[in-house]
């Protein structure tokens, strides 16, 4: 079993490199909403695709860190597929996806308060799949009948959005060793904690 600062250590690395990624992808988006004309526009839409689905990997990846000390499968500890991973997930934590919550500290206390999102696992694996697709070029009968590429800056700039908004606070709590890590992405740093929770979520 790993230790809680090894497990916070590997949750702020994943938040790092998540947070790079995010960052490219509002740049790209920008740059192709200032310039709808851009040459070869397609090859910078593919390359958000590619970091959105390695963002979702990421998030995959953070729960399975944080579920670790209950013990973990040889397919969990395997997979690298997001959907998969959720899918294995719950199995151990019905409640293994991330959670949007917003941190206060009271007389020493921090207190959470769960948030509204959009993004649950189902969400997300959709979204996973979805980018998937996109950097697939088609079958050949696909591409007889339209062989034009069809992505999509807004579907692009939609699926970043509703990241984001999960990602700049969220937990994963594990009721049964009573454990809750939290963690923010802001423009600006990137906070990552694991703590004893006294009260269920």
């Amino acid at each position: 079993m790993i230790s809680d600062e090894k497990i916070t250590a590997l949750y702020s690395s994943l938040m790092g490199e998540t947070k790079a990624r995010i960052d490219a992808i509002g740049a790209a988006v920008k740059q192709l909403r200032e310039n709808p004309e851009q040459l070869n526009r397609f090859l910078q839409l593919e390359f958000c695709y590619l970091q959105i689905r390695m963002v979702c990997e990421a998030v995959a990846l953070g729960a399975v860190f944080v579920h670790e000390p209950l013990g973990l499968t040889g397919d969990i500890r395997k997979a690298y597929n997001a959907g998969k991973i959720f899918e294995l997930l719950t199995k151990v934590n019905p409640r293994c996806f991330p959670i949007p919550v917003k941190v206060q500290s009271a007389a020493g206390v921090k207190q959470v308060s769960l948030e509204s999102s959009r993004l649950t696992k189902e969400r997300l694996t959709k979204i996973y799949r979805a980018c998937g697709e996109a950097l697939h070029r088609g079958s050949f009968n696909r591409i007889l009948k339209d062989s034009s590429l069809r992505h999509d800056i807004d579907l692009v700039d939609d699926f970043y959005k509703e990241i984001i908004l999960l990602l700049r606070g969220h937990g994963v709590f594990v009721a049964s060793t009573g454990k809750f890590l939290f963690a923010g992405i802001t423009p600006t740093q990137i906070s990552v904690q694991l703590v004893n929770v006294t009260k269920n979520l």
